[in-house]
């Protein structure tokens, strides 16, 4: 589907893609990219299909350039930023009449991540010294004008939670906006450290770098509830909808690396109680988005359990209607109503993370493997690092697995609480047996 989607020199993959059937196409055929474009695009580098992701690396960079209008017009600030929807013609500015689907200047932010992860895959240093990092300084420049001061702390201000929203206790009405809401924290905070990383990769040097480094631990992290979940705003509201298809506040789980085992296990914790308080059956995109969550918190049964919910059969009703949930058409599309592709493209990602991760500086072999799945292999995954991976696996523990290093950058390996670290040559195939020893 990607690959007839979303090739070098084209558009990038939208929400109804080349499949769309209408003259006026739903959400006018734009780009939404509060998460549906991002999702499109989560299994490019890992199912090993990096190029397809040319035409959205294209787009960012155009975003970047057509942003900085937005930035100044509306801000005042320095640098470039979008907000949660664009077109053909980069439109970054605002659209739609609510708060909660128009205000959010912090897609392009989002957006600019794909640039660092192109770099942890492929090593293209070129790239992210020519096209990646000044999208990647543009967009820290944005923050860095735009942030306030709190308590001493830095927050996003106003801020907001795509899509949703929570009851004002002053009120009993539902209100949009806060202040440092976690989703909007965390990409700013995985922005400033994958920024300083891409700074460092290229050899760059600056008082912009001094200035994101200075800024990076002031950034408010996010609160902890009182029933233990991860809180989606400035403090522990009512939710009007809880079991909302979006998890914004999630991302530092997925697609992010802040919420680890390793780093932040608290707020991990209480990523997983979120997660779990919001529910499994959801529209098709959410369902592909809690697939991989649930992958990160290494639990492949409940991850399987989303994508048998995602693969219920849909009747096709012709209209736009949410009551209806999740799944898929006869013809296996996502039954998002009325059809979004990202919830196709969304489940694959969390299908190879549920056999493959890699976004902890390692490689985890079968880190979320069901029990269903007893026996099975995979081939040519990619890790980042510059790993090719196939895997073979019996009875439910590891069999065999090949490391091809297209980098030959230094391989740490991880399965069945087994570790290996070893150097790599260019080109080299590494095979090793269930108990990681070399063949």
């Amino acid at each position: 589907l990607l690959i007839a989607s979303s090739r070098a020199g084209s558009e990038p993959a939208n929400l109804q893609g080349i499949w769309n059937q209408y003259l006026q196409a739903p959400w006018g055929g734009r780009y939404t990219i509060n998460i549906n474009t991002e999702m499109n695009y989560w299994h490019a580098q890992t199912c090993n299909l990096g190029e397809c992701e040319e035409p959205l690396l294209r787009m960012v960079e155009e975003l970047s350039a057509a942003g900085r209008g937005t930035a100044e017009t509306m801000y005042g600030c320095r640098g470039w930023c979008s907000h949660h929807n664009t077109d053909l013609w980069r439109w970054t500015g605002l659209v739609h009449f609510k708060t909660r689907h128009a205000f959010w200047p912090m897609s392009g932010a989002w957006l600019a991540r794909n640039i660092w992860e192109k770099y942890c895959f492929d090593g293209d240093v070129e790239y992210l010294r020519e096209h990646g990092l000044p999208v990647l300084e543009g967009a820290c420049r944005f923050m860095l004008d735009f942030m306030v001061e709190e308590n001493g702390e830095l927050v996003i201000s106003p801020s907001s939670s795509p899509e949703n929203g929570f009851v004002d206790p002053q009120t009993g009405r539902v209100a949009e906006v806060c202040a440092g809401s976690t989703v909007d924290q965390s990409i700013v905070r995985e922005l400033f450290e994958t920024s300083l990383a891409a700074a460092k990769a290229t050899g760059a040097s600056g008082a912009i770098w001094n200035e994101i480094s200075t800024a990076l631990p002031r950034i408010k992290i996010p609160g902890i509830g009182a029933r233990g979940q991860l809180l989606e705003y400035s403090g522990d509201f009512e939710e009007p909808e809880p079991h909302h298809r979006h998890v914004s506040h999630l991302y530092g789980a997925y697609p992010g690396a802040e919420f680890t085992p390793d780093r932040n296990p608290d707020l991990y914790e209480a990523a997983r109680t979120s997660l779990d308080f919001r529910g499994d059956k959801t529209t098709g995109w959410g369902m592909g988005w809690r697939v991989a969550l649930w992958a990160r918190f290494l639990d492949g049964d409940r991850a399987l359990g989303v994508v048998g919910n995602l693969l219920s059969f849909v009747v096709p009703k012709g209209e736009t209607r949410y009551d209806g949930g999740g799944g898929v058409f006869l013809n296996l599309m996502d039954a998002h109503p009325p059809f979004q592709i990202d919830g196709n493209f969304g489940v694959t990602a969390g299908i190879a993370e549920m056999l493959m991760q890699s976004h902890l500086g390692r490689v985890d072999i079968l880190p979320a493997l069901p029990a269903a799945w007893s026996h099975g292999s995979i081939k040519g995954l990619r890790a980042r690092g510059g790993f090719q991976v196939s895997i073979r696996w019996h009875e439910g523990r590891l069999e065999s697995c090949e490391m091809t290093s297209l980098l030959g950058k230094p391989l740490e390996l991880r399965c069945n609480g087994l570790h290996v670290e070893m150097d790599t040559e260019i080109g080299k195939t590494y095979t090793f047996d269930s108990s990681l020893e070399l063949k």
